[in-house]
């Protein structure tokens, strides 16, 4: 049997139970990050974010699955790209978290923060139907609205804004790894 990849119990930030009645594990603390299956974008433009309208679940952030022999940040740009046609100046991984009982090996998802510069015309191939643009980040109670996905509406985004905003560091986050 496969052993299931978590993120430690130890150091969490928060465990919660997601929209489906998984158990949810979240942490921003690097030393206890396992090896990722998926990635989660927190794509920022000016003063608001970028989200993307997911044909079938709504708005929500971009992300979605490693690819083989690509990397997690290389995920990351590309997910954001195809999504939601935003280039990046800088991108930094901030957190992570886990769906243990998900599938047979769980799912760990790594969190970014990256900071658009560029939005271009994305392809009609997409699961999208493109970008759609806050100028202002959305509070928990906007992310409760019909047109948003269910995936959003748990505690993931407002967990990770939070901690963006009391450590105070976004803009060393957006200066550590430009491309």
């Amino acid at each position: 049997m496969q052993q299931k990849r978590l993120v430690s119990r130890c150091n969490l930030l928060k465990s919660f139970t997601d929209h489906s009645g998984y158990k949810v594990n979240i942490t921003f603390n690097s030393a206890v990050f396992s090896e990722p299956s998926d990635v989660l974008i927190f794509p920022l433009y000016n003063e608001g974010i970028i989200l993307t309208n997911h044909k079938e679940r709504g708005i929500e952030l971009p992300g979605g699955k490693i690819k083989n022999n690509e990397s997690a940040i290389d995920a990351a740009v590309r997910e954001v790209y195809e999504e939601c046609g935003a280039s990046l100046s800088s991108i930094q991984l901030i957190g992570q978290y886990s769906i243990p009982d998900f599938n047979a090996s769980g799912l760990v998802k790594s969190i970014f923060v990256a900071k658009v510069s560029e939005l271009n015309a994305i392809k009609q191939t997409t699961d999208t139907y493109g970008p759609v643009i806050f100028e202002t980040l959305p509070t928990t109670a906007d992310l409760m609205r019909e047109d948003f996905s269910p995936y959003i509406k748990d505690e993931v985004y407002p967990l990770t804004i939070n901690h963006i905003r009391s450590t105070k560091k976004l803009n060393s986050y957006l200066k550590l790894i430009h491309i």
